[in-house]
């Protein structure tokens, strides 16, 4: 919780005036003081500034003088001056509050004049000092240990700002984006398209252009449904035909229940990537990969299949990627596995919390 310099005035002389009011409470009964209602109220309100007046002239003092910044002996010792200043302060300002009361009793009720028989044993100047002394340093005690709990409790929240920063920043850093060479190929192959089919040409860059706002629109968005990430995907998919020397077959295999819940954008694209980059896959011929999704009470398994991917390697760079996204969003909860088993398979496990979301089709 956040408060302002008058909120935290506030809530000082709230704390002030109850603290105090309770001490002088057992004080005022132990005086035994006799006399009409009006002057026993009087010496209980001068009772209760007595501790009030000195105790926030010392917090003005320590907070002027900056002396609980940090701990240096220079601050001790101003510490142990404004401990002094207030005990004595709060042994002098009692001859003029009385002076006042008596002054305000003679005029409003002269009948029932005030008499205190119990001095509570503080017979001398000095025994009434060490009195004060003691407790304007525990006084000052407790206000220097609220002081640094707040400290510490404004520390903690600023530690836990920054953490979301540098986590947020890093996630827009790690966050998917279309690689750039596969766009440079594809504004390639467009030109050449041009010059022979104008319709698919055109096609073409409507589709990339699609990829290309749906990267940047989502790039401030955590979550997006499947299905729209799946529609990248077959956008993707037509591109990656009209740039590569080979046939892409492209499937997917969703379960309905799945295709309602959310994922981090371009997540999926991005496996696509890991693989369509590489060099290999690229060569003449026919090859084929697959997305499949499944739901198995709260983990989401996305699965990205590849037969004819079984000697080379993914894409390094967009792998790291992948599991640095995964860890920093999900932690020990997400996980990252990869197979060569009868060709490349990949496997991202997420957890989800399932929402009565109606599944839309493909």
């Amino acid at each position: 919780m956040t408060w302002n310099i008058k909120n935290r005035n506030f809530i000082f002389f709230v704390l002030q005036f109850l603290g105090w009011g309770a001490f002088f409470l057992l004080v005022f009964i132990s005086l035994n003081a006799s006399g009409g209602i009006f002057a026993r109220l009087l010496l209980y309100i001068s009772l209760v500034l007595v501790g009030v007046i000195p105790t926030t002239l010392l917090r003005f003092y320590l907070k002027l003088t900056k002396s609980i910044a940090r701990f240096s002996w220079w601050n001790v010792l101003k510490v142990i001056i404004g401990i002094m200043t207030a005990s004595w302060i709060f042994i002098t300002i009692p001859y003029y509050l009385g002076i006042a009361s008596r002054w305000l009793t003679e005029r409003i009720a002269p009948e029932d004049p005030l008499d205190v028989s119990n001095t509570m044993g503080f017979t001398s100047d000095t025994s009434r000092f060490i009195f004060s002394l003691i407790l304007m340093a525990a006084w000052t005690s407790a206000y220097l240990g609220v002081q640094y709990f707040f400290r510490l409790n404004n520390q903690r929240a600023e530690r836990i700002v920054l953490k979301d920063s540098i986590k947020k920043a890093q996630l827009n850093t790690l966050k998917g984006h279309l690689n750039p060479n596969f766009i440079i190929q594809v504004l390639s192959a467009i030109r050449t398209t041009m010059d022979t089919d104008v319709k698919l040409a055109r096609r073409m860059l409507t589709e990339l252009s699609e990829i290309l706002r749906y990267s940047l629109t989502k790039n401030d968005v955590h979550q997006v449904f499947i299905n729209e990430e799946l529609r990248m995907v077959d956008r993707y998919a037509l591109l990656l035909n009209k740039v590569t020397a080979s046939d892409v077959l492209f499937k997917k295999d969703f379960t309905k229940e799945t295709l309602g819940l959310e994922i981090p954008p371009m997540l999926l694209l991005n496996l696509c990537e890991m693989v369509a980059e590489n060099e290999d896959f690229r060569q003449a011929g026919t090859n084929e990969f697959g997305l499949a999704g499944s739901l198995v009470k709260e983990t989401l398994t996305l699965t990205l299949s590849c037969p004819k991917f079984s000697l080379a390697r993914p894409d390094d760079v967009m792998e790291s990627r992948i599991k640095q996204r995964l860890k920093l969003l999900f932690k020990e909860e997400g996980g990252y596995t990869k197979s060569f088993d009868g060709g490349l398979s990949v496997q991202l496990t997420l957890p989800v919390a399932p929402k009565a979301l109606k599944p839309q089709l493909l």
